[in-house]
């Protein structure tokens, strides 16, 4: 039932589900549009490269991804609920949120990217799925994974780091990703960062709904 009624979702910044095959409940296969230029999450682990960039993507790229997530969620949020709550729990755990660019979001329920109170109920709401965007508004930003075992203790858990990284006022260049230096205004990418960190609130009640981080956004597009 799932699958059906993601079938008949058509907005520019969801995946499309062309079909899918079941056999004997153990063997499943999922259609879905093709996305020439790539997997955000495979871009950020460093395992693929794209015909349009072979380096980073700049800056202009990663805040029309994020718009893109965030007009993705919002159209999600405003279907009737019943219809809301059934996507949104299925897209959280198959991560088949699209970008405007057409670069896939995965979005996974583990603690990296799960809201502190998914883990209290077990329900994906509005509130968590805008948790989740923070988080990977804030990878898109960095150029970091949400948890990085790699790094030195203190800097493992991107959105703790950044966050106290804002509390010493750290230059905004510390925060973002060094390979797009230069490409950005201070300015405008210390709103990005904070737009983030709303998202983050630990009260749902306190976070943005995607509509209003659509719109921040896009202001920090023109």
């Amino acid at each position: 039932a799932d699958i059906k009624v993601l079938g008949l979702l058509d907005h520019p910044n969801i995946v499309k589900i062309i079909g899918y095959c079941i056999e004997e409940d153990h063997y499943r296969l999922l259609v879905c549009e093709y996305m020439d230029r790539g997997c955000l999450g495979r871009l950020l682990l460093g395992r693929t490269r794209t015909k349009y960039y072979e380096d980073r993507l700049p800056w202009s790229i990663r805040l029309k991804v994020a718009v893109g997530f965030a007009k993705g969620l919002a159209y999600l949020h405003s279907l009737e609920n019943w219809n809301a709550k059934l996507c949104m729990t299925w897209l959280a755990k198959s991560g088949l949120l699209d970008a405007d660019s057409c670069v896939s979001l995965q979005v996974r329920s583990t603690s990296g990217y799960a809201a502190p109170e998914y883990f209290a109920t077990g329900d994906l709401t509005t509130a968590s799925n805008i948790y989740t965007f923070g988080v990977v508004l804030l990878e898109i930003l960095t150029w970091r994974q949400c948890i990085d075992k790699n790094l030195p203790l203190s800097e493992q858990i991107l959105a703790e780091s950044v966050k106290r990284n804002l509390s010493r006022k750290q230059r905004i260049q510390l925060i973002i990703d060094p390979n797009i230096d230069g490409q950005y205004s201070p300015d405008l990418a210390t709103r990005a960062v904070k737009l983030a960190m709303k998202c983050l609130l630990e009260e749902p009640k306190q976070r943005p709904t995607a509509s209003d981080v659509v719109r921040e956004l896009e202001e920090l597009q023109d």
